[in-house]
């Protein structure tokens, strides 16, 4: 398995995350445009997100890269793989952009694209899966754009801005 310090895409390029990136992790990730797309919505602190590192990152446990814009090398998000299962050939996909001036630019669509591609050719993963909000409707639209397919595990509800929300498994095969 081939390590790698770049992902390069058309107009953006993943790099892995360093410890160094805290700062811009925190900021977008507490970002409440984002907070209110995600599952897990508690605030993270710095200490979270260093243990995150030294028991998820550092184990290979969780492939994290942040997303960076070429033209301006300014880095806008974070897209993931977390929950790798090398024996099982499975791993689940995560993605924020913490910056909202850089929404709806087609990024996150590119940064979907470079991850599955490292997980399947680099990884050798058959099946990434997904959960995402059903009211996420952009989410849920570039991620069957992209080939997804919603599937039929039932992964319950969270309460978003009063109201409950499903929660819907998404997967990708390789091949």
């Amino acid at each position: 398995m081939m390590e790698t310090d770049r992902i390069e895409g058309n107009r953006i390029f993943l790099r892995p995350m360093r410890e160094d990136d805290t700062k811009d992790i925190l900021k977008w990730r507490n970002n409440p445009s984002v907070v209110r797309r995600f599952i897990y919505r508690k605030t993270v602190t710095e200490a979270d997100h260093l243990k995150w590192i030294r028991e998820k990152v550092d184990t290979g446990l969780v492939k994290q890269f942040i997303i960076t814009v070429k033209d301006t090398e300014r880095g806008i998000g974070s897209v993931y793989l977390q929950k790798i299962d090398m024996e099982n050939k499975t791993a689940e996909f995560g993605i924020f952009i913490g910056e909202d001036d850089e929404n709806g630019k087609g990024f996150g669509s590119e940064a979907l694209q470079l991850i599955t591609k490292y997980a399947f050719e680099e990884l050798g993963i058959g099946k990434l899966t997904l959960r995402v909000l059903e009211d996420n409707k952009a989410a849920k639209s570039v991620y069957e754009k992209n080939g997804w397919v919603i599937a039929p595990d039932d992964c319950g509800s969270v309460i978003s801005e009063g109201k409950e929300v499903r929660i819907l498994a998404m997967e990708k095969t390789n091949g």
